[in-house]
């Protein structure tokens, strides 16, 4: 047993409470630490007196994990450091502890340094990266398995510098990492911090993950890997592993929860995580689903602002060429400018239509600010979308986002009637609360749809809103601007509310299909390239502002 009474050892986890136990549990199994901290917003059954429990207000993002870590938990802290933990981040191998780790105030896997990486990375963070780079400070920080000082802790909490939407190791190892420097905190070498932690390989140093005290990893297939073995959770029937390991796209997503596993989810704490890579992990890339209805025909809505007009005839041109159903028209919906004017005016197929006549009043009327950022736009754009079916008067349309590009052929209806719904790698708690409160329904289903593209059933729409205006007593869009809030970025998602609604509402004429999307930064490459690069493996790209 190895002594660490000078460290507590955490883990702050409202989304999977079982996972997050057993690996606090299984980090603290070989070794004494001072205390054992669970933060949570509900306390389990069974919990050992070992472990101290403490209630907090469910998190439901990663300003709200980032903002409890840096401004909160320091005040629950005893001990002279702090070993934060995750559920893809814990202490994996006890006898690599080192005591040269207690000479540091922050020990986190070092990130890389390679120009592809950083080049993935958000402009603002990639900016102040390189700064730390060229002043030669080691890049250290992963926070999802860190040491930290409490002294270093307590000196975070006291920074002037607004946290805004930054991770919280971004925070302190990026953005302040001169001023902890220069305060005399102390950083380990890459050296040092691998024998601690290992998310990513770095070049020019050993990469083994026996020979790190933990690692941390969402990303990483290899470290991911080597974590199941160090810690089994769920055990599985062979019933059960046939359903869920077998899981295919033609598989309506209601037999599947509600007659095949729902009382095994209720039984075992099954969480959507598990559900969710087993089906990403599981389908085939390839698998044909049905037969297109090549005879439906559409129309396809684009609502587009100024950033993305450089893209737009690369998504039109997509849409054509891949849209397995028959087009009418293509709606671009913006505010009036000259070059939306005049592509559609060169285009028959594409029809402007102003935004503000869709929606029914200006974007300014929307007041929506989240740290001093207008997220007006975000939501109107939302409004054009569950506008469509008065756009068109096709009983099926589709809403394409001006940043996204279809790379292979696609359809949505097949011959049976069926529509498919595509899920993605999103996870947001808000817009389910917001779905709750705005329809009176029950968020059930465990994947995403905000996957930046999305099929209508025009009848379908129409109840939908009606149902909502019904429950709330406002017009659709004022229950929307009835709840934004004060302390999120994002609350509503139109793609989430939709989806789920038909799927609660008509379950039987809808399948669920993972999208196969890679979101990516345009550096110096053209979009034709980008597509050639990626469509073997994908279905669609986008180039979201942010990646920019």
């Amino acid at each position: 047993m190895i002594n660490l009474l000078d460290i507590s050892i955490v883990i702050v986890d409202t989304l999977d409470h079982s996972k997050a136990l057993d690996v606090l549990i299984k980090s603290s199994k070989q070794i004494n630490f001072g205390e054992i901290l669970f933060f949570t917003d509900k306390k389990p059954r069974k919990l050992s007196k070992k472990i101290k429990f403490q209630e907090i207000k469910t998190i439901t993002s990663i300003y709200d994990y980032s903002e409890f870590i840096i401004n909160k938990l320091p005040d629950f802290i005893q001990t002279k450091f702090c070993l934060i933990i995750q559920t893809d981040g814990f202490v994996t191998n006890p006898k690599q502890w080192k005591d040269e780790f207690y000479n540091y105030d922050y020990i986190g896997a070092p990130w890389p340094t390679d120009k592809i990486w950083i080049d993935q990375q958000k402009t603002e963070f990639k900016l102040a990266y390189n700064n730390i780079l060229t002043k030669k400070l080691t890049p250290v920080g992963n926070g999802g398995f860190t040491l930290r000082s409490l002294k270093l802790m307590k000196a975070a909490q006291k920074l002037t510098r607004p946290m805004l939407d930054y991770p919280e190791d971004n925070y302190i190892c990026v953005y302040n990492r001169e001023h902890f420097e220069e305060k005399g905190f102390k950083f380990p070498s890459i050296e040092i911090a691998l024998k601690f932690s290992i998310e990513n390989k770095i070049k020019g140093f050993p990469y083994d993950l026996e020979d790190s005290f933990g690692c941390h990893g969402k990303m990483n297939e290899e470290v991911i890997e080597y974590q199941k073995k160090v810690i089994k959770t769920t055990r599985w029937s062979s019933k059960v592993k046939r359903i869920i390991f077998g899981i295919d796209e033609e598989l309506p997503i209601v037999p599947i929860l509600k007659n095949k596993i729902k009382s095994f989810i209720k039984k075992n704490r099954f969480n959507r995580n598990y559900l969710f890579d087993k089906h990403k992990n599981h389908i085939n890339k390839n698998t044909v689903i049905g037969v297109a209805n090549k005879d439906l025909l559409i129309d396809i809505i684009i609502p587009i602002i100024k950033k993305d007009i450089d893209k737009l005839d690369n998504v039109v041109n997509s849409l054509i060429r891949n849209i397995q159903h028959k087009i009418d028209k293509i709606y671009i919906v913006s505010s009036r400018s000259a070059v939306v004017l005049e592509y559609c005016n060169n285009n028959p197929i594409c029809i402007f239509k102003d935004e503000e006549e869709v929606v029914g009043f200006p974007k300014k009327d929307i007041k929506y600010y989240f740290n001093e950022k207008d997220r007006s736009g975000w939501l109107y754009q939302q409004f054009i979308k569950l506008n469509g079916d008065e756009i068109t008067s096709k009983t099926n349309f589709l809403v394409c986002d001006a940043d996204t590009i279809f790379m292979k052929p696609i359809f949505f209806k097949d011959l049976n009637g069926c529509n498919y719904l595509d899920f993605s790698d999103e996870f947001h708690a808000p817009y389910h609360k917001t779905y709750e409160k705005l329809t009176g329904l029950k968020h059930r289903y465990e994947v995403s749809f905000v996957s930046h593209y999305m099929f209508f059933e025009t009848s379908i729409l129409k109840e939908m809103k009606k149902h909502i205006e019904k429950h709330t007593n406002l017009t659709f869009k004022n229950s929307i601007i009835s709840l934004i809030p004060t302390k999120e970025n994002s609350y509503f998602s139109e793609y989430e509310t939709y989806a789920n609604y038909s799927l609660q509402k008509q379950p039987k004429t809808h399948k669920l299909r993972y999208w196969f999307n890679i979101s990516i930064n345009k550096r110096k490459d053209t979009i034709e390239t980008l597509i050639e690069r990626y469509k073997k493996n994908y279905k669609s790209i986008s180039f979201h502002s942010y990646n920019e």
